[in-house]
């Protein structure tokens, strides 16, 4: 959603229950004022190279194991791009001048039909594995799929 106050409205088209069912304005907003990623030394020491997302690597497995526990897709799955609005300095802000957020952080999401995000990659523009037979776009789908190949998705 554009705004976090969308989350909360109860319109016709932007009406998600879940949001205001599970966890109350304040105990959400409460949790987003108080959460800080810093420096994360075991992650990052003695590599001499750490990933430029070292500071948030760990929940984002966290949460795309925990979906994979959690939940059972159905037949049919979908990739996305999406990008999340971000003005600031970064050295992989992307640049799109077709999206409505035209600088930001690029996404890949496997996506559910309910529109539910099962797996999430970020894109930093560093260590893609990927390999000279396989093209970028090969990899975030071998990606992202990894854990439903040849399960009928």
């Amino acid at each position: 959603m554009p705004r976090i106050t969308d989350y909360r409205k109860t319109d016709k088209l932007f009406n998600l229950n879940c949001f205001r069912e599970v966890m109350s304005r304040n105990r959400y907003m409460l949790i987003m004022r108080v959460l800080h990623f810093s420096r994360n030394p075991e992650r990052g020491a003695g590599v001499s190279k750490p990933s430029r997302l070292y500071k948030i690597d760990t929940v984002v497995e966290y949460f795309n194991n925990r979906m994979l526990e959690l939940y059972q897709p159905s037949k049919q799955l979908s990739l996305d791009e999406s990008m999340v609005l971000w003005r600031g300095r970064l050295i992989f802000r992307q640049y799109i001048k077709n999206k409505r957020h035209k600088y930001g952080i690029k996404l890949y999401m496997l996506t559910a039909p309910n529109r539910l995000v099962l797996d999430i990659l970020i894109f930093s523009g560093q260590g893609t594995d990927s390999t000279p037979e396989q093209s970028h776009t090969e990899h975030v789908v071998y990606r992202l799929m990894e854990n439903h190949l040849d399960k009928g998705h």
